[in-house]
């Protein structure tokens, strides 16, 4: 009634092989344009950004973690439980 579809091993290495072939061919440009921009001393395009994006995490990690305590000291119901998420 129904066709069995037969998995093919060839096509499936073949595209692995072509997946991992534009992988390393983009990790190879990556790193060639560093290197380049290393040369020229160019700055770094993101470091501003995420500079400031690292900044407010831990400000918001230090508040999470104030706030953890403040729920444990209070001994809210579920203190223990806050602490473990």
């Amino acid at each position: 009634m129904f066709k069995k579809k037969e998995y093919s091993l060839v096509k499936a290495g073949q595209s692995q092989a072509n997946d991992m072939l534009a992988l390393t061919t983009r990790l190879q440009q990556s790193a060639d344009q560093d290197l380049e921009n290393k040369r020229t001393g160019s700055p770094l395009k993101q470091q501003g950004p995420a500079a400031e994006n690292l900044s407010q995490a831990e400000i918001l990690l230090k508040d999470l973690f104030m706030d953890v305590s403040k729920a444990k000291k209070l001994q809210h119901p579920q203190g223990n439980e806050i602490e473990r998420e």
